[in-house]
């Protein structure tokens, strides 16, 4: 898949420290998880019409997971 922009960020280190060390025990980059964690939760956002400022993030990343198995 072809990336075509990108957005400049800035976390405090805290939030930039728990993204790195979450990357690494899965295996990925600290980019790819942030563009999988925003892609997860605007879809739901387009799914339920609504922002919620506390997702449900087990309900939006078990779909996403099977997804990623049943190829």
């Amino acid at each position: 898949m072809i990336k075509n922009s990108q957005v400049n960020v800035r976390f405090d280190e805290q939030t930039d420290n728990l993204l790195e060390e979450t990357a690494k025990s899965l295996g990925v980059s600290k980019s790819a998880l942030v563009r999988h964690l925003t892609k997860t939760f605007l879809d739901d956002v387009k799914k339920s019409g609504s922002l919620k400022m506390k997702p449900n993030w087990v309900s939006l990343l078990e779909p996403a997971d099977a997804r990623s198995t049943s190829r």
